[in-house]
């Protein structure tokens, strides 16, 4: 009978979960946000409109309790490529890249940011990577 090894809280698959199940936890809202300063981190869009095509997202999510994102996406830091940085944790990271998202979808004819709401979590800079991988590998959007 092989020894149990004792939980390990800062194991690498222990941390993984740790973010996953923080960001999960977080408030649906609406797409785009509108906080200002939410820094740097993860965030899942849920698809909650009406088109046929995206009918498998539309049942499973509802506007207060989606559960199957269309996509899962990252903000980094910027500067981020140059090396780690200490830089205060409020920034528009976040909220940029999901306006971007925004301004794409515009440009769909079938499509309207009302058909999407998301969830979001600022993220110390180190671990955002870690948090989008984790989450991409649970639910495969």
């Amino acid at each position: 009978m092989s020894e149990k090894q004792p939980f390990n809280p800062i194991e690498i698959p222990n941390i993984a979960l740790s973010l996953a199940l923080e960001v999960l936890d977080q408030p649906a809202g609406p797409f785009p946000p509108s906080a200002p300063d939410m820094g740097a981190g993860v965030y899942l869009l849920y698809y909650v409109g009406a088109l046929k095509e995206y009918a498998g997202f539309r049942a499973a999510n509802t506007p207060d309790s989606p559960r199957l994102p269309i996509y899962i996406g990252k903000a980094d830091r910027k500067g981020k490529r140059k090396g780690i940085t200490f830089a205060p944790a409020h920034g528009n990271e976040l909220r940029t890249r999901l306006r971007n998202h925004a301004r794409s979808i515009a440009k769909c004819k079938n499509l309207a940011s009302s058909d999407f709401v998301c969830r979001y979590l600022s993220i110390e800079d180190a671990f955002i990577g870690l948090a989008e991988a984790v989450l991409v590998s649970v639910f495969d959007p």
